[in-house]
């Protein structure tokens, strides 16, 4: 087995890690408690209180309409990519369709014909069949400006959620200054872990929530709501209108059990707690596998050595 061990002292002798049933470590594994912490401020959340969904996914419309109370509208504009199919688990059909909005819902994948015949009829809301990326043909800006109606420059809102790269193309837009933007994240990264993806729409790896509030803030942005995958922004001056002191990270969300840890024990074992098993794809993650050091090294010392001064 290939090791941070092996890579380091090639010259010993390691086993490989035998079934994690017969494992003297694993058999005699501590009790683990995966006990979270939650450390929202009930002052900085209060727009959490008024989720509720048309049909959106976690609460994203009732959170939008209040938000719209407060701010008020400048245009009834929205932009939506990837919009799916317009309804399911969307935040643009509340508006679009009930509310008379209109805007430029994009989508690239199979879910575009039933998106397109749901605003067939609708001249003021155009349905694109493509990407929001990064070449000068496909990039939002490119498509806000192609449209056979003038789209506002400040958009009420726009809707992101690509699976990667989502901060890159907000960022990327420069004609066009969105007053609200709702934003997916990855919601099983820790609150304290800053993970900015590289740009590149061939991953989907996502930001951690930490990243996306640093660089919302850096284009002139503040949160004022999350739900369990979104996060909602402001233009800066709008931020006051919601008497939230404390838009911090730890104040405004809390993952509740989404997330993974990693123990250290001092013979070199790891043990997980909180969420074990991948959210997506549906697989368990053995300990047995994740373990650097094979079980023949995994002991405190060694005749009072850290290491072994001999081979194994």
């Amino acid at each position: 087995m290939a090791s941070v061990f092996s890579d380091c002292y090639p010259n010993y002798r390691v086993l490989n890690p035998p079934p994690a049933k017969a494992n003297n470590h694993m058999a005699a594994r501590p009790k683990i408690e995966f006990r979270p912490i939650d450390r929202r401020n009930k002052q900085s959340t209060w727009l959490q209180d008024h989720r509720s969904n048309v049909t959106s996914q976690s609460g994203e419309d009732g959170v939008l309409s209040k938000i719209f109370e407060i701010i008020g509208t400048n245009n009834k504009f929205c932009v939506d990519f990837g919009a799916g199919t317009g309804e399911n688990l969307s935040n643009s059909y509340n508006l679009c369709s009930k509310q008379g909005w209109s805007g430029l819902l994009l989508e690239p994948g199979h879910q575009f014909p039933k998106l397109k015949e749901r605003y067939a009829k609708r001249n003021d809301v155009a349905t694109v069949n493509d990407i929001v990326g990064f070449d000068e043909k496909n990039k939002l800006d490119t498509h806000l400006n192609s449209l056979s109606f003038k789209a506002p420059k400040d958009i009420d809102l726009v809707s992101i959620d690509i699976d990667g790269c989502d901060i890159y193309v907000w960022e990327d837009l420069k004609n066009y200054r969105p007053r609200v933007v709702c934003i997916e994240f990855n919601h099983f990264i820790p609150l304290d872990v800053y993970l900015l993806p590289p740009k590149n729409l061939s991953l989907n790896i996502g930001a951690s929530l930490l990243a996306t509030v640093e660089h919302a803030k850096k284009m002139g942005y503040e949160l004022v709501a999350t739900t369990s995958m979104n996060a909602i922004f402001v233009d800066a001056p709008l931020f006051p209108k919601f008497n939230i002191l404390d838009n911090s990270v730890s104040a405004m969300h809390f993952f509740d059990r989404h997330e993974t840890r990693i123990c250290h024990s001092y013979d070199g074992t790891l043990f997980l707690s909180g969420l074990i098993a991948n959210p997506w794809k549906g697989y368990r993650i053995d300990e047995e596998r994740i373990q650097p050091l094979p079980s023949n090294m995994r002991q405190w010392k060694f005749d009072s050595k850290i290491w072994p001064q001999k081979k194994l």
